[in-house]
């Protein structure tokens, strides 16, 4: 516990009691250690709804230890098999979705609080050969961490015999699960058949796999860290899309990508293929999406294809596209659609193709902002009518204050080269007369003012995020 920093920023456990031998094993460690290590011990105890009678018993026992070694108990149940066939999964499955949500439920309840569980060295070689066994990774490999997002197994480390000893040795009684004598499922035909002839080869063998298992770990650590630098270097390159001006408060660089990420393909196919396959993966986590290696493979492709545009649509809602060196990753999304929103003076209002805030403001106002925007001043006495924000139409034209000629949005879209599968979407600012401004563009020349002439003004935030003056 020491070594792992189990209980780094927390003063109480939440021990996840079963009622089997470990569960019991790792209650009566964490008793005798709470006053020496200086936290607070309760427990947790979850009713499957399955086994009918048998979980029963397994409810009291655990009720019952608690109470004898006075240790707070939190109960919960669910109904499992109704859960797993309304979700389409197994019961496995179910039966964990449904432990960790209660678990992490009371844990938060209880303030600073980690979850203990009971996961030993079998535990974790079962979990290796079954991963080995679907093909995993190297991250498949890795078996169960010893602390993850607030859950410790100070347990990891020991040998089944040796958990039986202790109970034996202190007279603690225990439960067993029914099930885990049959032959059914993966885990237990592991256990039964593979996991003995494995120990003919090696006594040690779970311990065996547990130490390969942490040398993989501090591999797939190290990858994922220089995963994580590129994911970073290449979101910050592309973000500006190459512009040198883009920077710049009237012609900043384009909206915001809210629920989108951004990859350099050049950044991207330079890097080796263990770093770059994990920084898409990351990526797409980013969006709450899991690739597999199939998908990774595919946008590996994607990235390293030629022509100026491809896409591609991927499980989960994960839409990916190339357009020169930019890879963009998106989920769902909605591209295309129209939207027409009057700019009501003071009243923030969102684009709902960005996710960007938007306010036309005096400019008095404009001057004091504190946050970085893009922002369009102009005179009042030059719009006619309102002012909306929709996406381009055919027919749009612009004529940019400072720059020479009237070409229509397409046209200057494509050389400032706003990507093709955003400029359906893309805001554009526009009186009764045609086109305002246009992010990334910059202001039309009849509604255009200087500093000193203008007095008004549209702010537009970079990012989806609450805006502030």
């Amino acid at each position: 516990m020491e070594a792992q920093r189990m209980l780094e920023d927390t003063d109480t456990l939440l021990c996840a009691l079963s009622g089997g031998a470990d569960s019991v094993c790792l209650l009566h460690l964490l008793l005798r250690l709470s006053g020496e290590l200086g936290f607070r011990l309760e427990a947790a105890h979850y009713h499957h709804g399955i086994r009918g009678a048998e979980a029963d018993q397994d409810r009291d026992f655990a009720a019952a230890l608690c109470r004898d070694l006075s240790i707070p108990l939190h109960q919960g149940r669910g109904d499992v098999p109704a859960y797993a066939a309304a979700k389409g999964m197994g019961l496995e499955e179910a039966a964990r979705e449904l432990r960790y949500a209660f678990l992490r439920e009371t844990a938060k309840s209880l303030g600073r609080c980690r979850i203990a569980t009971a996961h030993q060295a079998e535990d974790n070689a079962e979990t290796l050969l079954l991963n080995l066994c679907r093909g995993a990774g190297l991250r498949g490999l890795c078996g169960i961490p010893p602390v993850r997002e607030g859950i410790i197994r100070p347990l990891l480390p020991a040998a089944r015999e040796e958990i039986l000893e202790y109970l034996a040795e202190h007279g603690l009684p225990h439960v067993e699960d029914s099930t885990n004598a049959l032959e059914e499922g993966d885990r237990n035909l592991l256990r039964h058949r593979v996991l003995p002839v494995l120990r003919e080869l090696n006594p040690e063998f779970p311990r065996a796999a547990l130490a390969a298992s942490q040398l993989l770990r501090q591999d797939e650590e190290y990858l994922c860290s220089l995963a994580e630098e590129l994911a970073g270097e290449t979101s910050q390159s592309s973000a500006l899309r190459g512009k040198p001006d883009a920077a710049s408060p009237e012609r900043g660089g384009g909206p915001g990508s809210a629920g989108e990420v951004r990859f350099s393909c050049g950044r991207l196919l330079s890097a080796p293929e263990p770093v770059a396959s994990r920084a898409l993966r990351l990526g797409a986590e980013r969006l709450e999406i899991r690739l597999e290696q199939k998908h990774v493979a595919a946008l590996l492709e994607l990235a390293a294809g030629t022509g100026g545009l491809a896409r591609l649509d991927l499980p989960g809602g994960l839409r990916a596209s190339r357009e020169f060196d930019l890879l963009r990753l998106r989920r769902g999304g909605n591209d295309g659609e129209p939207y027409d929103i009057l700019l009501e003076p003071g009243v923030w209002q969102i684009v709902p193709a960005t996710g960007q805030r938007v306010c036309r403001v005096s400019a008095g106002d404009a001057a004091n902002v504190h946050e970085k925007f893009q922002i369009f001043r102009f005179k009042n006495s030059n719009i006619c009518g309102s002012i909306h924000v929709r996406p381009r139409k055919i027919g749009d034209t612009l004529r940019i204050a400072g720059r020479i000629g009237e070409k229509t949005l397409k046209k200057w879209m494509i050389e400032e080269r706003i990507p093709a599968l955003e400029r359906d979407s893309w805001p554009v600012f526009a009186d009764d007369l045609g086109v305002v401004a246009v992010p990334g563009l910059g202001t039309a020349e009849r509604a255009a003012a200087g500093d000193d002439e203008a007095d008004g003004a549209i702010l537009l935030s970079e990012r989806n995020e609450p805006c502030r003056k």
